[in-house]
């Protein structure tokens, strides 16, 4: 079960990345934009606590292992 919530967190991380990269390839051509600047920060917070989701999934996953 944890498996399949790694997977689809790691799905969902690339796609993050894909979206970061769109929003600086547009920061380049459009430097002043708010917006875009709101989007990235908001893209890396995701981006931060997706990667905070994983890691504590696989702690966890570590210490069900452990304790079995």
């Amino acid at each position: 079960m944890l498996q399949i919530l790694v997977i689809g967190a790691a799905i969902s991380l690339i796609a993050q990345f894909l979206s970061l990269a769109t929003a600086v390839r547009r920061l380049r051509s459009h430097p002043h934009d708010p917006a875009t600047f709101i989007f990235i920060n908001t893209e890396l917070s995701l981006i931060a606590s997706n990667l905070i989701f994983m890691l504590g999934v696989q702690v966890c996953t570590g210490l069900m292992t452990r304790n079995a």
